[in-house]
């Protein structure tokens, strides 16, 4: 009950060591022996099975299911889980240990998936933008950006990718990584440690991206200004081209504003407390968020945006948000390396994922729920579940 898993020796008083990390009490244990690296898995009442390693007495893994049995297959690397209303699953051992990727040699700052293949683009504070192989955990390319990379995208037709820089927004074609674009821009809040990341425009024609205080419209892939929006009360973090590409939400200061992209007018504009420093868009876009210094993420409805919906408090602050595919869930990466995961049903925290040695500032995920993390350790992390 008090959330931990003990390990002891036989004929020993004292146990060898004490595996910590659940957030509610823990309702099965089992030993797993594999020959290279044998594991102990536990079962929660915070709705995960954590993957130990016996050796280290580190988490290998974290799998998102409310188990209150475990079993495994006796010659393969199979776990099987029942949970509270009868529901029986099948777990691929291997395939949900997490994954740890390294070459930055600064935090990792920006994470941006391919919309068409098993590509992810990382910037870092190394200055450079890295194209991983999602399968692999390969690098293919290295691109030296000459300066601090912030915010990265890919255009949804997959051929441009976006890079925020702290002065300059870079603009990148896919087919042979060359750069095709440019724009100046000021991205970089000091206060906050909110860097800006830009988006494209649903037809790949337009990217925003802020300019200090002011969200700008560029044609894309040139990067010459098309419009200059209503200026914010502090520095444009985070943009998202919403309703068809018709609507362009903003976020900077304190404030979240949503702007009419043909006429560059803004049509709505609501203050939260605290700075803002990121933004989050689920797939159906119906539903956003923002976290803020206040250590708080607030959820709205992109349809009425005047209060929130619902206001989840965290104990650290929260620099990064995706919800997941079905937008049941909602991540978020926090200052203190750890990954928070949020039942958007419920708005309660089910559980935490934890790997990381600081600040998780990037975090993003794919077509099958896999989420991605980079961190201010210099790394990066797959997370399979």
């Amino acid at each position: 009950l008090d959330r931990s898993i003990k390990v002891w020796g036989l004929g020993s008083h004292v146990p060898h060591y004490t595996l910590e990390g659940h957030e509610r009490g823990v309702n099965c244990v089992d030993y797993y022996p594999s020959g290279d690296k044998p594991y102990i898995l536990s079962g929660a009442d915070d709705q995960t099975v954590k993957i130990w390693n016996t050796e280290t007495g580190q988490q290998e893994g974290t799998i998102s299911t409310n188990a209150q049995k475990l079993a495994f297959h006796p010659s393969k690397a199979l776990l099987v889980t029942a949970d509270s209303v009868g529901r029986v699953r099948q777990w691929d051992l291997e395939a949900v240990t997490r994954q740890q990727w390294t070459g930055h040699s600064g935090f990792v700052y920006g994470l941006a998936l391919h919309p068409q293949h098993n590509i992810l683009a990382s910037t870092g504070w190394d200055k450079s933008l890295r194209i991983w192989n999602t399968a692999s955990g390969e690098t293919e390319k290295v691109i030296d950006l000459q300066q601090l990379g912030f915010g990265v995208s890919f255009s949804a037709n997959g051929e441009y990718l976006a890079v925020a820089t702290p002065l300059n927004l870079k603009i990148f074609r896919v087919e042979d990584w060359a750069q095709v674009g440019k724009a100046e821009i000021r991205s970089y809040d000091i206060g906050t440690q909110a860097g800006v990341r830009p988006d494209f425009h649903p037809n790949g024609t337009l990217v925003a991206c802020g300019d200090d205080h002011t969200p700008v419209i560029y044609k894309a892939p040139t990067g010459e200004v098309q419009a200059k929006l209503q200026r914010h009360n502090g520095t444009v973090t985070d943009c998202r081209f919403v309703g068809d590409g018709r609507i362009l939400l903003t976020v900077g200061g304190t404030l979240i504003r949503f702007h009419d992209v043909a006429s560059a007018k803004t049509q709505t504009s609501v203050q939260i407390p605290g700075v803002i420093l990121s933004l989050g868009l689920n797939r159906s876009q119906t539903q956003f968020c923002v976290s803020s210094t206040l250590n708080v993420v607030h959820l709205f409805r992109t349809a009425d945006a005047s209060k929130p919906s619902a206001s989840l408090q965290h104990s650290s602050k929260p620099y990064s948000m995706v919800f997941s595919k079905d937008d049941t869930r909602l991540f978020v990466g926090c200052h203190d390396g750890t990954i928070r995961v949020w039942d958007l049903t419920k708005f309660e925290q089910v559980a935490t994922l934890r790997g990381h040695e600081d600040y998780v500032h990037a975090i993003a995920i794919d077509e099958l729920d896999t989420l991605y993390s980079g961190s201010g350790d210099f790394t990066l992390r797959k997370w399979v579940r």
